[in-house]
C-alpha cells in the first residue's frame, strides 16, 4: 500500500549527499524534464552494503508520487485515511515542516496504484504545484503550505477522470501551469501560475469542439461509450447495455423489500481471449436457485452476443443476493434487473422502481425503452471493465480484454472518452517556436506556447508487424488539417 515510502526510504539514503547545494530536484523528470542530473562526482558503484543512511521517516502515506527537491525540503504528494495531501520534510533529518489537505482522498476502481497521487510536485520559487487523482490542481506557498489557488479538471474544464485516474505532474513554463483535462473543448490548458485563472485551453484533436462538459465525438469514436457506433453486441435491441461489464465478483447484494421478483441477468461474451466453449465456466446461486456449469459462449451461441438468464425468486428477508464461484476463467456480466411482481409492487415497490443495475458502468444508462440503468454497484470483489467501443471497425469487445481493463490505447479513458494522459507535459523549442508536447489518449500533439495547436499527429492502430495495439504517428501529408490553425506537418513517428 505504501510504494510511496519504500521509494523515499531509498531516496532518503542518499539525499544529503546528492542533492545538497546547488542541484536540486524540483519537478518531474529534474531541472529540465530531461531525467539528466547535473550533479557531478557520484558514485560510479555503490559500497558493497550500500551507502550509509542519513535518516528514514515512515508514515507519510499511501500512492506512487516521486517526490521532489528543492532549497532543503522535500515536497510529495499521498492519501492519509479520507484525504489528500501534499507534504513537506526537511531535506536535513525528514522532519515533517508541514502537511496540507488539498481534496478528499479519491476513490478509484481499479486495484493498481489506487492507494495514493502519483504526481511529482512542481516547485517554481516560493510556490509548489500538484495534481491529485480526481484533476484537483493547486498552488500552494512552498514554506508553509498555505493553498494560494485551487481548480478542478473535471468540474472547470469538462474532464473525464481516465480509468486510473489523473497521474500527471503540472508543467510551469514562463507564467504558465501546463496541464491535460483531456475534455473536447480542453483538451490542453494553460492557467497563470499566479492567480489559476484560464490563459488558453485548445481542442481535442479530431474532436467535435463541443463546451466543456458536452459529449464528444457523438459518434461513438475513439474510447466513447454509447452513440452511433455500436459495440458489436447482437441478439438486443440494447448493444450499449452490454459495453461495460464486472467480473471477477464472488457476490451480489442489494436491500429490498421482501416479496416476488423476477431477476434478469444478463450476460455476452466480449472477451477476446475467448475464442470457444469451455474457456469461462462459472457457477451461481440466485437465491436459492443454483446455476452450475455455466458457460457464456454455449448459452449466447458465440461471442459478442447476447443472452438472459431469468429466474423467478422470492425474497423474505429483506436482501436479494448472488453468489458467483469461479471454474475456469473468472465469472463475469453486464447487467443485473430485478423486477417486482405482484405483492412486492403492490407493498410499495412498483415496476417503474425496479433495480437496475449496469455492470461495470461509471455512470447511467437510459435503454431504447427509456429505462434507466444505474452505475455499477452492490458486487463483493472482482474488478469493474468500463469497456470501451473497439477501435478500426473491430467487433465491440475485441480490444476489451480482461488484462486490459480500460481498452484503448494502453488503457486511457473510460466511460465519458478521456482524453487525458498518464504522462506529464514538456516544453520544448522548435523551428523557433516554443511548444508543449503531450501524448494525449488519442494522439500525440504540439501545442505553441499561444495556445495554437501546431503540431498534430494523429494514432492509428496497426495490426502486424509490431504486434497488437502498435501506435503509429503518420508521417507528414497524412493528418487531419483544420482551418482555425497554421498547417501541421507531423514530426514524430513513434510506435508502442
Amino acid at each position: 500500500m505504501y510504494r510511496n515510502i519504500g521509494l523515499l526510504i531509498t531516496f532518503a539514503a542518499f539525499a544529503q549527499s546528492a542533492f545538497c547545494g546547488q542541484f536540486d530536484w524540483p519537478q518531474w523528470q529534474g531541472p529540465d524534464r530531461t531525467a539528466h542530473s547535473k550533479e557531478t562526482g557520484l558514485l560510479k558503484e555503490w559500497p558493497k552494503d550500500g551507502p550509509p543512511l542519513a535518516w528514514k521517516v515512515k508514515g507519510l502515506g499511501g500512492g506512487d508520487s516521486m517526490p521532489s527537491v528543492a532549497a532543503g525540503r522535500i515536497y510529495g504528494m499521498s492519501n492519509r485515511g479520507d484525504d489528500e495531501m501534499v507534504w513537506a520534510l526537511s531535506e536535513k533529518d525528514g522532519k515533517e515542516m508541514w502537511a496540507v489537505r488539498i481534496a478528499p482522498a479519491h476513490s478509484q476502481n481499479f486495484p493498481q496504484s489506487k492507494e495514493g497521487p502519483s504526481a511529482t510536485p512542481t516547485v517554481d520559487g516560493d510556490r509548489l504545484y500538484v495534481m491529485g487523482l480526481a484533476g484537483n490542481v493547486a498552488c500552494l506557498q512552498a514554506a508553509d503550505g498555505k493553498v494560494v489557488w485551487q481548480r478542478n479538471l473535471v468540474t472547470d474544464f469538462g474532464g473525464a477522470i481516465p480509468a486510473w485516474s489523473y497521474r500527471e505532474s503540472p508543467l510551469i513554463d514562463g507564467d504558465k501551469l501546463i496541464c491535460t483535462p483531456g475534455s473536447d473543448g480542453a483538451m490542453l490548458v494553460a492557467l497563470d501560475k499566479l492567480t489559476g485563472d484560464t490563459i488558453w485551453k485548445t481542442k481535442m484533436p479530431g474532436g467535435s469542439g463541443s463546451a466543456p462538459g458536452g459529449s464528444s465525438n457523438p459518434g461513438g469514436g475513439f474510447g466513447e461509450r454509447g452513440g452511433g457506433s455500436a459495440p458489436g453486441v447482437t441478439g438486443t435491441k440494447d448493444p450499449n447495455l452490454f459495453v461495460s461489464e464486472h467480473w471477477g465478483m464472488t457476490a451480489f447484494s442489494q436491500k429490498v423489500s421482501n416479496g416476488k421478483y423476477v431477476a434478469k441477468l444478463y450476460f455476452a461474451e466480449t472477451y477476446q481471449g475467448i475464442t470457444g466453449p469451455g474457456q469461462r465456466v462459472f457457477s451461481f446461486n440466485v437465491h436459492g436457485h443454483e446455476f452450475k456449469d455455466f458457460d457464456i459462449w454455449v448459452k449466447a451461441g458465440g461471442s459478442n452476443k447476447a443472452y438472459v438468464e431469468t429466474v423467478p425468486v422470492e425474497v423474505t428477508n429483506g436482501e436479494f443476493r448472488i453468489v458467483f464461484t469461479s471454474q475456469v476463467e473468472n465469472p463475469a456480466i453486464k447487467a443485473i434487473e430485478l423486477i417486482p411482481q405482484g405483492d412486492s409492487a403492490a407493498g410499495g415497490t412498483s415496476p417503474a422502481g425496479a433495480i437496475r443495475i449496469n455492470a461495470g458502468a461509471a455512470s447511467s444508462f437510459t435503454d431504447s425503452s427509456g429505462q434507466v440503468w444505474q452505475p455499477d454497484s452492490g458486487f463483493e470483489g472482482g474488478m469493474t471493465n468500463p469497456g470501451l467501443v473497439a477501435i478500426g471497425g473491430a467487433p465491440g469487445g475485441a480490444d476489451r480484454g480482461r488484462g486490459r481493463p480500460g481498452g484503448g490505447f494502453g488503457g486511457f479513458g473510460g466511460p465519458g472518452a478521456s482524453g487525458a494522459a498518464y504522462v506529464s507535459p514538456i516544453a520544448i523549442d522548435l523551428d523557433g517556436q516554443r511548444q508543449y508536447v503531450q501524448l494525449t489518449a488519442k494522439a500525440l500533439v504540439g501545442v505553441s506556447a499561444s495556445g495554437r495547436r501546431s503540431r498534430e499527429a494523429q494514432p492509428r492502430l496497426e495490426r502486424g508487424g509490431q504486434g497488437r495495439g502498435s501506435l503509429v504517428v503518420p508521417a507528414d501529408g497524412e493528418s487531419s488539417r483544420r482551418r482555425d490553425s497554421p498547417r501541421r506537418r507531423p514530426v514524430w513517428v513513434q510506435r508502442r
